[in-house]
């Protein structure tokens, strides 16, 4: 991979700068490496930001182009065609001087006011390579293959310093907005800053192997980009010269990887399984996700850029690497493809600590052994797993099977956590056992609060339309052979006052009673939510508060939270719901949190716990989250709601995306809802909602501490199953069900 041009936005608040991971940073030289699987990454030409800080877009050699949006920090979408790279030229802000090289080792600097004002500057000894403009126009920055920086003065063309101390041809130059650094990228593969004004050099950034391509400073100068040969692009923090954060993408799929140097990651499923992984010392890399409980951070570019980068819960250097070795029997005997007759198996896992060696005087110990059924969990045994004197635990448990092929795959971690490889294998559940599936779907949906001040007028009919269209398609689907593809639908509501804590853990308790493998599961929630740090709560119509909004103190925050329904115990709920298939929407708002609150109101898209139900369980998760006040805004009638996308996505062949095949999966569908309701939502949160805007800042001079964007902003995200992944569900098939 390499990345050749970065440039950035005018606005600062918004601004995202790529990075792409390949070591860990300097300072922790002597713990684990990142190592990038070259294999999967395409080289890329440009990195450009949108004028507006909305958008970030990535060129590849290819001529596709990755459009990231900058609210979320994930790639949206992959598009295709762009242009060739151009000669390398400056033009300056105000759009009057052009500075281009020459042949030998001159620049022409022409006016672009009347074209012919034109003058060369000489002084390099070789071939120029690099030229910036400062953002006054005042000085022009060039540099050559003779490794020295030459800083000119604009118009008059006067040499007025050179700068000296690259061992490499000059690739790059860049200006910061106020004109105070200058940052060159080096063959050599290091970065420098100077102090044009003196030519004063300020310090030398090192991390790259090979050489700098490409750097440029974001529009508020707290940041700079630099993009390598080496296939990274890095992120530098201007004031300490500190890494701050890197990311990775694949030219096969649509999967990326973000990471920050001291552990914390944000990536797509398949990213973070395929495109990068931990090296501890000479041991085989263990893949990123393996540290999921510890070190997935959804939305870190974002918080990095915000001044809010998470801390690690604990320090990868400190965990220990090995992994169980884990031994996988179905029946009596190990192997695959053997017919279960009864329509059930007996599994059996044996899973072994790795033994005391030279660096660990203790077993590694095994804890959190999981059991999947075609990707589906079915069987967790939690916590640490009593071991006998060798160093060894069987587990057993019958689980019911599928007609067909059943993959059943178990996974063990070590003490500290640290995940290993999956064991599996297949075995053929008997065709007398085939019966056509349930599809059950839950709807819980709150526009009436117990305590009003909370209403969401329009949550119950946007709720209602869109279970009552899945129901109707899937009533309808049809298989690949013709068949019906469910004998029925059950459709279940708790809406309003029915939508109690207690009622709702009651209705998924009794999912987990009745489904069979067969089946799939639908649970739609539209209600408020609370995310406070790495996990979230969504709130039951019986809040247990009666106070008013942005009101209420740190207890009785407290008191609403344990009224809700937590991330904790929807991960307990659906362990128990044994599908084939299961998919979670939760359409909420942020609820107004008040002064006293020890943290802001923090969008469910950012919260890892969502990724660990996704992860643990095998199943899809969309998270959408928009302001309260927002939600409530009659005016936000004239942008789509997600019930609207979702409703587009069923009715036409919009979401058929990944493959276009005239099927839509769960996943694209869920993926397609989740870009176009972010698309079609930021321009209206900025201009026409304005009157919810400043409802939310009222709020906030009030003694609010939700921020006045935040609450009228929407994100939304897609989590999916990282470790292992269910095969598609098939929601529409346009061919055969129109």
């Amino acid at each position: 991979m390499i990345v050749r041009r970065i440039r950035c936005s005018r606005v600062a608040s918004r601004c995202l700068l790529l990075a792409i991971l390949l070591t860990m940073s300097p300072a922790a030289a002597a713990g684990p490496e990142i190592t990038i699987r070259r294999e999967q990454t395409l080289p890329i030409r440009t990195v450009s930001f949108s004028d507006d800080g909305r958008w970030l877009t990535a060129a590849h050699e290819d001529e596709t182009t990755d459009l990231w949006e900058l609210v979320s920090g994930v790639r949206i979408r992959t598009l295709p065609g762009h242009t060739k790279e151009a000669k390398d030229v400056a033009v300056s802000v105000d759009d009057r001087w052009m500075a281009s090289p020459r042949p030998e080792d001159t620049i022409e600097l022409r006016n672009l006011l009347d074209g012919r004002d034109v003058r060369l500057l000489s002084g390099h000894r070789r071939a120029v390579t690099a030229l910036a403009f400062s953002r006054d126009g005042h000085w022009l920055a060039s540099g050559g293959r003779d490794r020295s920086i030459r800083i000119w003065a604009v118009p008059s063309g006067q040499p007025l310093r050179t700068l000296s101390g690259h061992s490499g041809d000059i690739n790059a130059l860049a200006f910061d907005p106020g004109g105070r650094y200058l940052a060159s990228a080096g063959a050599e593969g290091t970065l420098k800053l100077w102090l044009p004004r003196n030519g004063r050099e300020v310090r030398t950034l090192k991390g790259h192997d090979s050489e700098v391509e490409s750097v440029a400073f974001s529009p508020d100068g707290k940041w700079l980009a630099s993009g390598s040969t080496d296939g990274t692009t890095r992120l530098w923090e201007v004031a300490t010269g500190r890494m701050a954060a890197l990311l990775l993408t694949s030219k096969l799929t649509n999967d990326w990887v973000v990471v920050s140097p001291d552990g914390p990651f944000d990536g797509s499923a398949e990213g973070l399984r395929r495109l990068a992984g931990w090296r501890f010392g000479e041991r085989e890399p263990v893949s990123l996700e393996s540290f999921l409980a510890d070190l997935f951070s959804p939305g870190l570019l974002v918080a990095i850029l915000s001044g809010r980068p998470p801390r690690p819960r604990r320090d990868i250097t400190s965990l220990d690497p090995r992994t169980p070795e884990v031994k996988l029997s179905l029946g009596d005997a190990e192997g695959s493809g053997r017919a279960a007759a009864s329509g059930a198996a007996h599994v059996r896992v044996e899973a072994a600590e790795a033994r005391p060696d030279s660096d660990h005087p203790a077993g590694s110990g095994v804890r959190d052994v999981r059991l999947f059924r075609n990707g589906v969990l079915v069987k967790a045994w939690n916590g640490q797993i009593p071991l006998d004197g060798a160093g060894k635990a069987v587990l057993e448990v019958d689980i019911a099977l599928t007609a067909g092929e059943n993959r059943v795959a178990a996974r063990a971690a070590n003490g500290d956590g640290v995940r290993g490889a999956d064991v599996s294998a297949v075995l053929a559940g008997a065709r007398s056992s085939r019966r056509k599936g349930t599809a059950h779907l839950l709807e819980v949906s709150i526009g009436r609060s117990a305590n009003g001040e909370f209403d969401l007028p329009r949550s119950v009919a946007d709720t209602r339309a869109s279970s009552e269209e899945l129901s109707r398609r899937l009533g309808k689907l049809q298989t690949s052979e013709k068949e019906q593809a469910f004998e029925r639908v059950e459709l279940k509501t708790l809406e309003d006052s029915q939508a109690t804590r207690s009622n709702i853990l009651s209705a998924l308790e009794t999912l987990g009673g009745k489904v069979r493998p067969d089946d799939a599961v639908f649970v739609y929630f539209a209600c408020l939510g609370v995310s406070r740090g790495d996990h979230f709560t969504l709130i039951s119509h019986d809040l247990g508060y009666a106070g008013k909004r942005g009101k209420m103190n740190e207890k009785e925050l407290k008191v609403i939270l344990e009224h809700g329904i937590s991330d904790g115990e929807l991960e307990q709920a659906f362990e128990k719901i044994d599908a084939g298939q299961i998919v979670l929407v939760i359409d909420s708002c942020d609820l107004p949190l008040s002064s006293g609150s020890r943290e802001k109101g923090w969008s469910i898209t950012r919260c890892s716990g969502l990724a660990h139900l996704a992860s643990h369980k095998g199943m899809y998760v969309l998270a959408a989250a928009r302001g309260f006040h927002a939600a409530k805004e009659e005016v936000f009638d004239q942008e789509p709601r997600l019930v609207d996308v979702l409703l587009k996505g069923l009715r036409t062949p919009a979401a058929d995306w990944s493959p276009r095949d005239g099927e839509v999966s769960a996943g694209e569908w869920l993926e397609y809802a989740a870009r176009v309701f972010v698309e079609t939502g930021q321009p209206k949160a900025q201009g026409v909602s304005r009157a919810a805007f400043q409802a939310g800042k009222a709020e906030q001079d009030a003694g609010s501490t939700t921020s006045a964007w935040q609450d009228v902003g929407r994100m939304a995200r897609v989590f999916t199953p990282v470790e292992s992944a269910p095969p598609p569900w098939i929601l529409v098939r346009f061919k055969t069900n129109p």
